[in-house]
């Protein structure tokens, strides 16, 4: 005889309990839950950094001084192979600056952008906040932010290609090339970097709190070697007329950036492809130079304004930009010409090309700080 059903209201309570004991089984998956969406969101709002800038606030910590945000600085991409897991976005990254606000700021035009890239109002879309703050200190008298490229000599540029090419932060880079180029190590020849030695390399390296110090100390050394004037051991002030600098000087004569590219990665260890190339951008701003190589626009720099929505093709079309476009009453003269009145034909062909070299490097420096949107904004507004 099978069993007498139950009440309804014995199974009302019935199912009452069971919903119950199943509600306490869930409370620890819930918990559990809950304290890993936390965790997510923090990690969204905190602004999560590079690797390698994380390195830097480890480095930093003894210090206790934190790092300013910098991206680290990549190598053009390769193609082929698979491709790697889809990562969570970071902002500075290449890739946030071009999704993150998608549409904002595109009512600037290319010469909007160009004009608002060459004036003041550009510089915090640009660098980090710890270089802004130590070229406008007035301690130092070069800054690869704010100096004109013009002022460096060619050996100063090599010695800055070499570092900012580093895999590092965007704010190491700059930070090493400041400390190195300015009192009281001031290596603006190869004459004076090598009579310093590979120990006060290292140690000027370590003041800038940068990563990978002996390995750079190591080939600055080196490249300080293969360039000062082999026939002159004492020479300290050698402003970059040695034999190896000579050389490369007639290399880029001879055969343009190619030839220089090439002959600065027989040369110098350490350095590659994307150093040479920031050499040949910067060097082309100093006398002498830009018959050489003018004008000249590395990859990276060339689509990084295009990703800042300057319809650019190549050098040449940006020089005629600049001079046909650039508004001189709101750019101003650079630095250039602080002392005249007027401007001559040499200045303004100086002027020119100052202006391409900061166009480019600002544009970089735009998208290494993953700011591309933001700066498209503030441009659409500029000379109305």
């Amino acid at each position: 005889m099978p069993p007498k059903k139950a009440s309804g209201a014995a199974q009302a309570a019935k199912a009452v309990n069971k919903k119950k004991q199943a509600e306490d089984k869930q409370v620890p998956s819930r918990a559990k839950q809950e304290q890993k969406d936390d965790v997510v969101m923090e990690d969204e709002t905190t602004n999560p950094k590079d690797e390698a800038v994380k390195e830097d606030q480890k480095e930093e910590a003894p210090a206790k001084e934190k790092a300013e945000t910098g991206q680290k600085r990549k190598t053009p991409p390769t193609s082929g192979g698979s491709k790697p897991p889809k990562k969570e976005q970071r902002q500075g990254s290449r890739v946030s600056s071009r999704t993150a606000g998608a549409g904002a700021g595109k009512d600037a035009t290319s010469k909007q952008i160009v004009n608002f890239l060459l004036s003041k109002d550009s510089l915090p879309y640009c660098y980090p906040s710890d270089e802004l703050e130590a070229a406008n200190s007035g301690k130092f008298k070069k800054c690869y932010s704010l100096t004109p490229p013009s002022l460096f000599t060619p050996f100063e540029h090599l010695v800055t290609a070499h570092l900012i090419s580093k895999p590092l932060s965007h704010t190491l880079g700059m930070r090493s090339a400041r400390t190195l180029l300015n009192d009281p190590y001031s290596f603006s020849t190869p004459g004076k970097m090598r009579a310093a030695g590979e120990k006060k390399i290292w140690d000027a390296l370590e003041e800038a709190r940068t990563q990978h110090r002996q390995k750079t100390a190591s080939y600055l050394y080196d490249m300080a070697v293969q360039y000062a004037d082999p026939n002159n051991k004492d020479d300290t002030n050698n402003m970059g007329d040695s034999d190896e600098m000579l050389e490369l000087a007639t290399r880029a004569n001879d055969g343009g950036s190619r030839a220089t590219i090439e002959y600065i990665k027989s040369t110098v260890k350490g350095m590659g492809d994307t150093g040479a190339q920031i050499f040949c951008r910067r060097v082309q701003a100093c006398e002498g130079w830009g018959e050489a190589i003018w004008p000249y626009a590395d990859p990276r720099s060339i689509d990084a304004l295009r990703e800042l929505g300057v319809k650019v093709a190549d050098a040449e079309n940006l020089q005629e930009m600049i001079e046909s476009d650039v508004d001189w009453d709101n750019v101003g003269d650079m630095g250039l010409l602080e002392e005249k009145k007027g401007v001559d034909d040499k200045d303004y062909e100086v002027q020119v090309a100052v202006e391409l070299v900061t166009v480019l490097e600002r544009a970089i420096g735009c998208v290494l700080e993953g700011k591309v949107d933001q700066l498209r904004s503030a441009a659409a507004g500029f000379g109305k």
